[in-house]
Protein backbone atom coordinates (compact mmCIF):
# COMPACT_ATOMS: atom_id res chain seq x y z
CA UNK A 1 0.00 0.00 0.00
CA UNK A 2 1.22 3.92 -0.61
CA UNK A 3 2.18 5.98 1.97
CA UNK A 4 -1.15 7.26 3.75
CA UNK A 5 -0.71 10.14 6.19
CA UNK A 6 -4.54 10.08 8.13
CA UNK A 7 -5.90 13.41 9.64
CA UNK A 8 -7.39 11.13 12.55
CA UNK A 9 -5.19 7.96 13.01
CA UNK A 10 -2.09 7.86 14.29
CA UNK A 11 -0.47 4.33 14.51
CA UNK A 12 1.21 3.20 17.57
CA UNK A 13 3.73 -0.23 17.11
CA UNK A 14 4.30 -1.85 19.68
CA UNK A 15 6.58 -4.99 18.53
CA UNK A 16 4.30 -7.46 16.58
CA UNK A 17 1.02 -5.88 17.95
CA UNK A 18 -0.19 -2.20 17.41
CA UNK A 19 -2.24 0.45 19.42
CA UNK A 20 -3.85 3.42 17.97
CA UNK A 21 -5.05 7.22 18.70
CA UNK A 22 -7.71 8.82 17.15
CA UNK A 23 -7.32 12.41 17.16
CA UNK A 24 -10.08 14.61 18.43
CA UNK A 25 -11.12 16.84 21.14
CA UNK A 26 -9.72 14.64 23.51
CA UNK A 27 -7.60 12.14 22.16
CA UNK A 28 -8.62 8.11 22.50
CA UNK A 29 -6.43 5.33 22.71
CA UNK A 30 -7.36 2.11 20.79
CA UNK A 31 -5.71 -0.97 22.96
CA UNK A 32 -2.66 -1.05 25.14
CA UNK A 33 -0.33 -3.09 24.37
CA UNK A 34 0.86 -6.78 25.90
CA UNK A 35 1.38 -5.88 29.96
CA UNK A 36 5.05 -4.17 30.41
CA UNK A 37 4.11 -2.04 33.13
CA UNK A 38 2.88 0.62 30.65
CA UNK A 39 6.62 1.40 29.54
CA UNK A 40 6.46 0.31 25.38
CA UNK A 41 2.47 2.44 25.45
CA UNK A 42 3.64 5.47 27.16
CA UNK A 43 6.42 6.00 25.35
CA UNK A 44 4.98 5.58 21.99
CA UNK A 45 2.21 8.01 23.19
CA UNK A 46 4.69 10.80 24.04
CA UNK A 47 6.60 10.14 20.68
CA UNK A 48 3.10 10.93 18.96
CA UNK A 49 3.06 14.04 21.30
CA UNK A 50 -0.22 12.64 23.63
CA UNK A 51 0.12 12.75 27.28
CA UNK A 52 -1.51 9.73 29.09
CA UNK A 53 -3.41 12.11 31.16
CA UNK A 54 -5.13 13.85 28.05
CA UNK A 55 -6.68 10.43 27.10
CA UNK A 56 -10.47 10.95 26.90
CA UNK A 57 -11.15 7.40 26.40
CA UNK A 58 -9.72 4.09 26.29
CA UNK A 59 -10.96 1.72 24.09
CA UNK A 60 -10.32 -2.28 23.57
CA UNK A 61 -11.18 -4.06 20.50
CA UNK A 62 -11.05 -6.98 22.56
CA UNK A 63 -10.03 -8.10 25.89
CA UNK A 64 -6.78 -10.34 24.89
CA UNK A 65 -3.59 -9.47 26.98
CA UNK A 66 -1.81 -8.14 23.66
CA UNK A 67 -4.57 -5.36 23.64
CA UNK A 68 -5.39 -5.13 27.00
CA UNK A 69 -2.23 -5.65 29.27
CA UNK A 70 -1.74 -1.94 30.04
CA UNK A 71 -5.30 -0.53 30.72
CA UNK A 72 -5.01 -0.16 34.50
CA UNK A 73 -1.35 1.20 34.28
CA UNK A 74 -3.06 3.90 31.89
CA UNK A 75 -6.18 4.44 33.76
CA UNK A 76 -4.37 4.98 36.59
CA UNK A 77 -2.06 7.77 34.68
CA UNK A 78 -5.34 9.35 33.82
CA UNK A 79 -9.04 10.07 33.97
CA UNK A 80 -9.78 8.54 30.60
CA UNK A 81 -13.12 5.88 30.54
CA UNK A 82 -12.38 2.70 29.78
CA UNK A 83 -14.71 1.62 26.74
CA UNK A 84 -15.05 -2.74 26.62
CA UNK A 85 -17.42 -4.72 24.15
CA UNK A 86 -20.05 -6.40 25.79
CA UNK A 87 -19.09 -9.60 25.74
CA UNK A 88 -15.13 -8.93 26.80
CA UNK A 89 -15.88 -7.52 30.14
CA UNK A 90 -14.43 -10.76 32.14
CA UNK A 91 -11.33 -10.97 29.82
CA UNK A 92 -10.30 -7.41 30.86
CA UNK A 93 -11.75 -8.28 34.32
CA UNK A 94 -9.71 -11.41 34.59
CA UNK A 95 -12.43 -13.47 36.12
CA UNK A 96 -12.99 -15.66 33.04
CA UNK A 97 -10.22 -17.07 31.22
CA UNK A 98 -9.82 -16.23 26.94
CA UNK A 99 -11.08 -18.97 24.91
CA UNK A 100 -8.72 -19.74 21.98
CA UNK A 101 -9.86 -21.75 19.20
CA UNK A 102 -7.59 -21.93 15.93
CA UNK A 103 -8.50 -19.68 13.52
CA UNK A 104 -5.60 -21.04 11.04
CA UNK A 105 -2.46 -23.10 10.75
CA UNK A 106 -1.03 -20.43 12.91
CA UNK A 107 -3.07 -20.93 15.45
CA UNK A 108 -3.36 -24.29 15.52
CA UNK A 109 0.27 -24.76 15.53
CA UNK A 110 0.60 -22.83 19.02
CA UNK A 111 -2.29 -24.29 20.64
CA UNK A 112 -0.59 -27.75 20.15
CA UNK A 113 2.25 -26.28 21.27
CA UNK A 114 0.56 -24.65 24.51
CA UNK A 115 2.26 -21.30 24.09
CA UNK A 116 -1.26 -19.33 23.65
CA UNK A 117 -1.69 -18.61 27.45
CA UNK A 118 -2.08 -15.54 29.25
CA UNK A 119 0.75 -13.83 31.35
CA UNK A 120 0.22 -14.21 35.29
CA UNK A 121 1.42 -10.66 35.85
CA UNK A 122 -1.78 -9.54 33.66
CA UNK A 123 -3.33 -6.79 35.77
CA UNK A 124 -7.25 -6.88 35.79
CA UNK A 125 -8.95 -3.42 35.11
CA UNK A 126 -12.46 -2.13 35.85
CA UNK A 127 -14.12 -1.06 32.40
CA UNK A 128 -16.50 2.40 32.91
CA UNK A 129 -18.88 1.35 29.63
CA UNK A 130 -20.06 -1.64 27.57
CA UNK A 131 -20.75 -1.55 23.95
CA UNK A 132 -23.12 -3.48 22.80
CA UNK A 133 -24.69 -1.41 19.62
CA UNK A 134 -22.99 1.74 18.27
CA UNK A 135 -20.81 3.93 19.64
CA UNK A 136 -20.91 7.81 18.39
CA UNK A 137 -17.33 9.56 19.02
CA UNK A 138 -18.51 12.61 17.60
CA UNK A 139 -19.12 14.00 21.22
CA UNK A 140 -14.31 13.55 21.36
CA UNK A 141 -14.27 15.14 18.23
CA UNK A 142 -14.19 12.43 15.94
CA UNK A 143 -16.31 11.53 13.04
CA UNK A 144 -16.76 8.30 13.24
CA UNK A 145 -18.46 5.31 15.70
CA UNK A 146 -17.66 2.14 17.18
CA UNK A 147 -19.48 -1.04 16.11
CA UNK A 148 -20.01 -4.47 18.02
CA UNK A 149 -17.95 -7.14 15.80
CA UNK A 150 -17.76 -10.29 17.45
CA UNK A 151 -16.03 -13.49 16.16
CA UNK A 152 -12.73 -13.04 17.61
CA UNK A 153 -13.77 -12.54 20.90
CA UNK A 154 -17.48 -12.05 22.13
CA UNK A 155 -16.78 -8.66 22.45
CA UNK A 156 -14.94 -7.27 19.67
CA UNK A 157 -15.33 -4.18 18.58
CA UNK A 158 -14.11 -1.97 15.31
CA UNK A 159 -13.88 1.52 14.66
CA UNK A 160 -15.05 3.45 11.56
CA UNK A 161 -14.64 6.72 10.61
CA UNK A 162 -16.60 8.79 8.30
CA UNK A 163 -12.93 9.80 6.56
CA UNK A 164 -13.41 6.02 5.47
CA UNK A 165 -10.86 4.27 7.80
CA UNK A 166 -11.52 1.19 9.83
CA UNK A 167 -9.24 -0.03 12.94
CA UNK A 168 -10.43 -3.61 12.97
CA UNK A 169 -8.35 -4.94 16.34
CA UNK A 170 -7.98 -9.03 14.87
CA UNK A 171 -10.91 -9.05 12.85
CA UNK A 172 -8.60 -9.45 9.99
CA UNK A 173 -4.98 -11.45 10.87
CA UNK A 174 -1.96 -10.04 9.85
CA UNK A 175 0.00 -13.66 10.90
CA UNK A 176 1.96 -15.43 10.22
CA UNK A 177 3.04 -13.08 7.32
CA UNK A 178 1.54 -9.29 8.19
CA UNK A 179 1.95 -7.80 4.44
CA UNK A 180 -1.37 -10.13 3.89
CA UNK A 181 -4.62 -10.04 5.26
CA UNK A 182 -6.11 -13.54 6.37
CA UNK A 183 -7.70 -15.13 9.44
CA UNK A 184 -7.56 -14.55 12.91
CA UNK A 185 -5.20 -17.54 14.62
CA UNK A 186 -7.63 -17.62 17.43
CA UNK A 187 -11.24 -16.80 17.26
CA UNK A 188 -14.38 -17.26 20.10
CA UNK A 189 -16.88 -17.79 17.13
CA UNK A 190 -16.51 -18.55 13.04
CA UNK A 191 -20.10 -18.05 11.94
CA UNK A 192 -20.20 -14.34 14.28
CA UNK A 193 -16.83 -13.62 13.10
CA UNK A 194 -17.98 -14.10 9.16
CA UNK A 195 -20.68 -11.89 9.92
CA UNK A 196 -19.04 -9.21 11.40
CA UNK A 197 -16.19 -9.15 8.61
CA UNK A 198 -19.38 -8.79 5.85
CA UNK A 199 -20.64 -5.79 8.49
CA UNK A 200 -17.45 -4.29 8.10
CA UNK A 201 -17.03 -4.74 4.33
CA UNK A 202 -19.88 -3.58 3.69
CA UNK A 203 -19.28 -0.14 4.66
CA UNK A 204 -16.19 -0.43 2.11
CA UNK A 205 -13.16 1.61 4.35
CA UNK A 206 -10.54 2.62 1.88
CA UNK A 207 -7.68 2.00 4.49
CA UNK A 208 -8.14 -0.75 7.33
CA UNK A 209 -5.78 -0.61 10.32
CA UNK A 210 -5.36 -4.40 11.94
CA UNK A 211 -3.24 -4.81 15.68
CA UNK A 212 -1.03 -7.42 13.52
CA UNK A 213 -0.06 -6.29 9.79
CA UNK A 214 -0.88 -3.68 7.61
CA UNK A 215 -2.62 -1.61 7.04
CA UNK A 216 -4.60 -2.53 4.54
CA UNK A 217 -6.32 -0.91 1.50
CA UNK A 218 -10.30 -2.55 0.57
CA UNK A 219 -9.16 -3.86 -2.23
CA UNK A 220 -7.19 -6.02 -0.76
CA UNK A 221 -8.73 -7.39 2.22
CA UNK A 222 -12.01 -7.89 -0.65
CA UNK A 223 -9.01 -9.94 -2.82
CA UNK A 224 -8.88 -11.94 0.20
CA UNK A 225 -12.44 -12.57 1.38
CA UNK A 226 -14.55 -12.14 -1.34
CA UNK A 227 -17.22 -14.20 0.05
CA UNK A 228 -17.54 -10.88 2.60
CA UNK A 229 -17.78 -8.18 0.32
CA UNK A 230 -21.05 -6.83 -0.97
CA UNK A 231 -22.60 -7.85 -4.27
Amino acid sequence: MSAFISQYVIPLKLGIVSAFVLRGESPILVDTGAPDGGKAIVQALLNAGIAPAKLGLILLTHGHYDHAGNAAALLRMSSATLVVGLGDGPLVQKSEPPVYRPGNWLGRLALWLHILREPENLEPASPGWYIGSELDLRPYGVPGRVIPTPGHTRGSLSVLLDSGEAIVGDLIGGLPIPSIPGRPIVMDDEQAWRQSLRRVLTERPRIIYTSHGGPFTFERVAKAFPWAVPA
